[in-house]
């Protein structure tokens, strides 16, 4: 009789033990099809629009932008100037209003208009110190083409001085042409139809019939006379470092301006362009100091949450930036939220509802915008701990990435980086009988309440 109830109870546990394989195997199956039931489910949601994600059956929608204004055909160049006619000042400054608020323009700009006796009619900022537009270039191509002779040159001169004591000095005379070359004459081209080369050649030769065979050389850059630079962007002679991008001195010549590479003026090496482009700046300082604060909160057994604040000063400063030096300080907080919901013990299912935040922050001459994100997870967790389905979405609002602006100096620059950064995910998890957790050693968080 004994051994007959332990044969009975032997059976019970092997079909015990099988029915519990059977059930463990039943269950990772109908796991992972429900794993891939809720992928497939939202992609399918992604597609039609539903759900959020980079899936769609819209067309996509291509920019549009605003047709270019309508270039105003040439007319004759206005004769004599009634300059005892008054100017309407209303219709002067609808005129300015109407420039300020086109498209593009902004008000960061000045403007005056005035009589021929120099009375202002209307105006906008107009004694604000502004680096010059480019396109008041074609003001000054108009006064030229309507003064002087088109079809005149800007010639470069040498000039012959001998001396009693027999030194014979050559000077090079500058007369305007700003684009000189270093070597043969061109005809074929604007920048180099005149080339110093050539021009050194016809006074070698001239020289020679006077029996020359050495001089000493000088150059003439008086024409424009000292003034060089406007009084508001001189310091110490030069050009003020803030305006080196926009300025330079007024020059009688100039070679290779605007450079169009030829055999005779090769490129530089393309190791040369890299070295120009990927140049090494080491700053004088990045420090950042400040104080952080974790803030537990629990709420009996179905919240915990935990709110960290930052707080900050950075503090960047380089003085050989692409002559443009930079020391620049801000204040930064940072918050983060991080949310735990047990919403039901059996089954297990929790929600976590995360939160981050950033104030505004500099990386060298860039402002770096405020920008925060939310993020949110439902985790089941189930077959005695062993089973684990989660499904996440983080940054639901598409505002976690960084956009970012300079305004430093005259410089005007918006990043305009358009970066996808939401994204859900589906993930499921199975502890096999073998897997024993690895054992840690527990940290006292007394400190924070728990």
């Amino acid at each position: 009789m004994v051994s007959t109830a332990v044969s009975r109870r032997q059976r019970r546990e092997a079909q015990r033990r099988t029915q519990r394989s059977h059930r463990r195997t039943l269950t990772v199956i109908i796991s992972a099809l429900t794993t891939i039931a809720l992928f497939a489910g939202y992609c399918a949601a992604d597609i039609t629009d539903v759900a959020p994600g980079l899936l769609t059956l819209k067309p996509v929608t291509a920019p549009v932008f605003a047709n270019p204004a309508t270039a105003k055909s040439g007319g004759t160049i206005a004769g004599a100037l009634n300059a005892n006619k008054a100017i309407d000042s209303t219709a002067a400054s609808a005129l300015v209003n109407e420039l300020l608020s086109a498209q593009g323009v902004g008000n960061d700009a000045s403007v005056i208009i005035e009589d021929a006796q120099g009375t202002v009619a209307a105006e906008h900022e107009s004694n604000t110190p502004r680096e010059p537009a480019s396109t008041l270039k074609t003001l000054t191509a108009l006064a030229a083409s309507s003064t002087l002779n088109m079809a005149s040159t800007l010639d470069t001169q040498v000039f012959l001085t001998q001396s009693d004591d027999g030194t014979n000095t050559l000077t090079l005379k500058g007369n305007g042409d700003m684009l000189l070359s270093a070597g043969d004459s061109d005809v074929h081209h604007t920048n180099g139809r005149a080339g110093l080369n050539t021009l050194a050649k016809a006074t070698v030769a001239a020289l020679a019939q006077r029996g020359i065979t050495s001089v000493n050389l000088e150059y003439d850059d008086t024409l424009f006379g000292d003034s060089r630079i406007p009084a508001g962007l001189s310091e110490g002679g030069a050009v003020l470092s803030d305006y080196t991008v926009y300025f330079t001195p007024v020059s009688s010549m100039a070679i290779d301006g605007g450079r169009q590479y030829t055999a005779d003026t090769p490129a530089p090496a393309a190791s040369d362009r890299l070295a120009m482009i990927y140049q090494s700046l080491n700053w004088n300082f990045n420090r950042q100091w400040g104080a952080n604060a974790v803030i537990p909160f629990r709420a009996g057994k179905w919240l915990n949450s935990r709110l960290t604040l930052t707080g900050m000063r950075m503090r960047q400063k380089c003085d050989p930036f692409h002559d443009m030096s930079f020391d620049r300080a801000k204040w930064v907080g940072i918050a983060r939220l991080v949310n735990t919901f047990h919403l039901s013990r059996k089954p297990a299912i929790d929600l976590e509802v995360n939160g981050f935040f950033q104030s505004g922050a500099i990386q060298g001459t860039f402002d770096i915008n405020p920008l925060g994100s939310a993020d949110a997870a439902v985790k089941w967790t189930f077959d005695r701990g062993r089973a684990t389905l989660s499904v996440r979405c983080n940054d639901l609002f598409d505002s976690g990435a960084p956009s970012t602006k300079v305004r430093y100096r005259g410089q005007w620059l918006d990043m305009g980086a358009q970066r996808y950064t939401r994204t859900a995910t589906v993930h499921f998890s199975y502890r096999f009988g073998g897997y024993k957790a690895k054992k840690h050693k527990e940290v006292d968080t007394s400190r924070f309440g728990h």
